[in-house]
Order: C-alpha cells, then structure tokens, then sequence
C-alpha cells in the first residue's frame, strides 16, 4: 500500500471494520479538517468489526492535497 501511495498528496493512515494491519508512511493529521473518512455503504461480509450499524471505515491523510489546492488558490486569486 506504500508503493501504491508513494505519488498521492494522499494516503490511508487507519483502517477499521477489517482484520488487517496497515502499513503507511503517514500518521494522523493534526488538523481535523485534513482528516478523511470513507465508509463502506453496507457490509457484504459479515465480521466483528463490520456488521449492523458499524461500518468498516478507511481513514485518510488529505494535509498534503489540501496544502496544494490552498497554494493553487492562493496563486489563482493572486491574478483575479
């Protein structure tokens, strides 16, 4: 999974709801704003972790690609 993510301004730090340990470079953002959480919409198989109304969830890094787009933003406004 690092490799796969090693040219994303983006990365999974956690995952929950799947027996798995994750491997990354990146840790939990700071701010909770570049903290992103996608959730399965329905478990198709059930396990501990993933069943009724808990869901398994992937959480994302998102401080870099949030850093891009202000700086892409910033540079834009400067010329309008």
């Amino acid at each position: 999974m690092v490799a796969f993510y090693s040219s994303s301004d983006y990365a999974p730090y956690a995952v929950d709801g799947w027996n798995l340990d994750l491997t990354t470079t990146v840790g939990q953002p700071a701010r909770g704003q570049n903290r992103v959480l996608i959730e399965v919409s329905e478990c198709l198989v059930q396990r501990e972790n993933c069943q009724d109304s808990t869901k398994a969830t992937i959480y994302f890094n998102f401080t870099g690609a949030h850093q891009i787009a202000d700086a892409w933003m910033e540079k834009v406004s400067y010329y309008y």
